[in-house]
């Protein structure tokens, strides 16, 4: 099955420091709804669920976003799943990786694989929103916090 993945720019400017963009959220979901990406000034971290966009910030919040506000970079597929896997019971991070792999190493493409269940927890990483000059990408990440999300809080 051949698909289109969309991209709003190259991953190699997004490194190189160029951190404003002129695409929105808006034209994004007219080539996919579903993906990652980010926001001008690296303004966090861009979920696309359907026809909702969410912003993880570095400070362990999630916000939907307004379909007005702009990406320097994105990656999106309409997506539409070709293979359905289900009760994945019990399956820690390495077990699931070995799955991808073994399922897609031959696969020389982009694949979208969305997981769904239930997790006692959700490891995120998010950079802080950059200032004008801005630093190299390799030099934000050295201090991009990281939060566990416990989803089960009782």
């Amino acid at each position: 099955m051949n698909k289109t993945f969309y991209q709003t720019s190259m991953m190699s400017a997004l490194i190189a420091g160029l951190y404003q963009g002129d695409f929105t959220i808006g034209q994004l979901l007219e080539h996919g709804d579903f993906g990652i990406g980010t926001f001008n000034d690296l303004d966090g971290e861009m979920v696309v669920i359907g026809d909702e966009v969410y912003q993880l910030t570095s400070k362990g919040e999630v916000h939907l976003v307004d379909h007005s506000i702009t990406t320097p970079f994105a990656s999106v597929v309409k997506f539409e799943p070709t293979i359905v896997k289900e009760e994945l019971t019990d399956l820690n991070r390495k077990a699931f990786e070995a799955m991808l792999d073994q399922q897609y190493a031959a696969n020389n493409a982009i694949n979208a694989i969305r997981l769904t269940g239930e997790f006692s927890y959700v490891k995120t990483r998010t950079v802080p929103a950059q200032q004008r000059p801005y630093p190299p990408m390799v030099e934000v990440v050295k201090h991009q916090p990281f939060v566990k999300w416990s989803i089960f809080q009782g």
